[in-house]
């Protein structure tokens, strides 16, 4: 064992033999294995636990079975208690997705405070196999295939080359105790699941599996490596960002083959899953492209004439979508810059051809005016028609793309929209001979 991880952290350049390094020990086999392991290698480090709480007495006793592990082995002790059923119903995850959040976002917290090098933890070889199999079932690209990553920024899995056989046969050999957690004796989660079903019925079918299996993901991982090397040369110019938007041109995705493959590589780091993928093959396949949108926790996809717009999800943002004008306002910096001059009838009053202007009949207009975000039902008289128009209608007539029918905003008066700002004005309130006064309205 010991030589194996000496030549398996060397070949792979995990980190420097003077290095401090953070060990997340468990109590279970593995993770004390690791401990050991680093010890006979005479390797600087520390020992991290947390407590979870999910198992009450089990629990504690736990963390005093590897505090006195961290003192017989003469290393520094580091431990911590969550509440981790209350965070999972706060933040709505899983509780297996809670405690990954809270163990991980601590650990970085004690490398950072007491100058530890990297974060060790002990998935080994079958972990990795378990891991290409849940990925598998729940959809993935590529890299969902390689199993567990050797590293992943501060956090390296330096007992990846060993098997669980590897691991209880070292701990037979050196009288390794540990504590068993009751919760993997069950199939409650589909890690378990596949462990005590699936893997040792593959086993069973072929004896070599395991061995077969973590060739092919080495071989699945080479590819991945290649692939990232050759996507990166054409990715700086197929993405493409102007200040918060990201943009990918039809033009640039024309004879790529397979679409599904760019799409994905292109799309994948702002979270579109599959399905996504899927639709945009299908939409860029028609004549008529425009106006979908898709989104996800973190980013809107919208697709215009001629290109894909990315940006940031602005339902995430807490905005006000309605701010109110009263008669003497002169001026509005939010939404947008935005100046407001009441005129006297004369040959001065302009009839602005600029869209960014609206000069609007003071007489028709209402007191507080309301400047909001359009909504579906809208409905306006565009200035020389004669009958209303949904707002919706009138934005596909004249081409809105995605991104400027999510930022589009009204001008009301009394529940009449007196003016889609920056773009034209309702027949209602315009400007007629009869006019005496008339209030300018100015985008900056």
């Amino acid at each position: 064992m010991l030589n194996s991880f000496l030549v398996f952290c060397n070949h792979q350049n995990l980190f420097k033999p003077k290095e401090r390094l953070l060990l997340t020990v468990s109590g279970g086999i593995d993770s004390v294995v690791m401990a050991y392991v680093f010890k006979e290698a005479g390797l600087p480090f520390g020992i991290a636990h947390c407590n979870f709480s999910l198992r009450g007495k089990e629990s504690e006793a736990d963390e005093l079975f590897v505090k006195k592990l961290s003192s017989s082995l003469g290393v520094e002790f580091y431990t911590t208690s969550f509440d981790t059923k209350k965070y999972a119903k706060t933040h709505k995850l899983s509780i297996q997705e809670a405690a990954r959040e809270l163990r991980y976002d601590w650990f970085e917290k004690i490398r950072r405070k007491h100058k530890f090098k990297y974060i060790c933890t002990a998935h080994h070889g079958d972990d990795s196999i378990e891991t290409f199999f849940i990925n598998l079932l729940r959809g993935t690209g590529l890299a969902g295939l390689t199993g567990i990553p050797l590293r992943n920024k501060r956090v390296i899995r330096p007992m990846l080359f060993a098997s669980k056989k590897d691991i209880l046969r070292y701990a037979v050999q050196k009288k390794i105790k540990h504590r068993e957690d009751s919760s993997n004796e069950g199939d409650d989660y589909l890690r378990n699941r596949l462990r005590h079903s699936l893997v040792p019925l593959l086993e069973e079918l072929s004896p070599s599996f395991r061995q077969t299996m973590l060739g092919d993901m080495q071989r699945l991982d080479d590819t991945r490596v290649a692939m990232d090397h050759l996507f990166s040369r054409y990715k700086s110019d197929m993405l493409r960002k102007s200040d918060s938007l990201w943009y990918i041109m039809f033009a640039d995705l024309k004879g790529k083959e397979p679409l599904r493959f760019w799409l994905f590589h292109l799309l994948h780091e702002f979270g579109f899953h599959q399905s996504v993928i899927d639709n945009l093959c299908t939409l860029l396949s028609l004549k008529f492209k425009s106006g979908k949108l898709f989104r996800n926790d973190k980013f809107e996809l919208h697709v215009e004439r001629d290109r894909l717009s990315i940006r940031k999800n602005s339902r995430n943002k807490k905005q006000i979508h309605a701010f109110k004008i009263k008669k003497d306002t002169r001026a509005l910096s939010t939404p947008f810059p935005l100046t407001i001059e009441l005129l006297s009838f004369s040959k001065s009053i302009p009839f602005p051809t600029d869209s960014r202007m609206a000069c609007l009949d003071a007489a028709k207009l209402e007191f507080p005016l309301l400047l909001r975000k359009w909504k579906i039902g809208d409905r306006f008289q565009p200035l020389g028609m004669k009958g209303s128009k949904l707002l919706s209608d009138y934005f596909s007539d004249h081409k809105f793309s995605a991104k400027a029918k999510e930022d589009a905003w009204v001008l009301e008066s009394k529940g009449k929209i007196a003016w889609i700002v920056g773009h034209r004005i309702d027949e209602r309130f315009k400007l007629r001979p009869e006019t005496e006064k008339a209030f300018l309205f100015r985008l900056s």
